[in-house]
């Protein structure tokens, strides 16, 4: 008998309705082989993403996490969220469904901007590749700041 006998051992995609969890909270020394070993007793895991710093490459104490079934995501949740602290941590570990909402927002990041810019500069600079909804900025502050 499979330990998860709703699953067959041939699929390669999750679920339709499967969740990407976000999980906080785990030792930046965690391996992916020891957070499987934490995730898996709740159900097979289609995927698992450390976020790691970009330019040192360790750690940066989270991760993404997908599970074949939605069921297996909730469970992982109802049994580590906020009652599970971890070796070397200080707080219990945080899970919850990766914030979707956000990722279907239509935002960029421009960094090096001049203070003397202001919105209309900015939005002619983007409107050849389609229509600006909002330009908002610390540079937009320091305009206001300095009338």
């Amino acid at each position: 008998m499979t330990p998860y006998p709703s699953l067959t051992i041939d699929r390669n995609e999750p679920d339709s309705d499967a969740i990407e969890m976000f999980c906080g909270q785990i030792p930046r020394t965690m391996s992916e082989n020891e957070l499987r070993a934490l995730f898996e007793p709740y159900g097979r895991i289609y995927k698992l993403n450390i976020l790691r710093d970009k330019h040192s490459g360790e750690s940066k104490g989270c991760c993404f996490i997908t599970y074949y079934t939605r069921l297996a995501a909730l469970s992982a949740q109802n049994a580590l969220h906020n009652l599970i602290i971890l070796p070397g941590m200080h707080n219990a570990v945080q899970m919850k469904p990766a914030d979707i909402e956000n990722r279907n927002e239509r935002k960029i990041f421009i960094g090096m901007i001049s203070k003397s810019c202001n919105e209309d500069e900015i939005k002619q600079l983007f409107i050849p590749f389609g229509i600006v909804e909002e330009c908002t900025g610390k540079w937009a502050m320091a305009n206001q700041n300095s009338d």
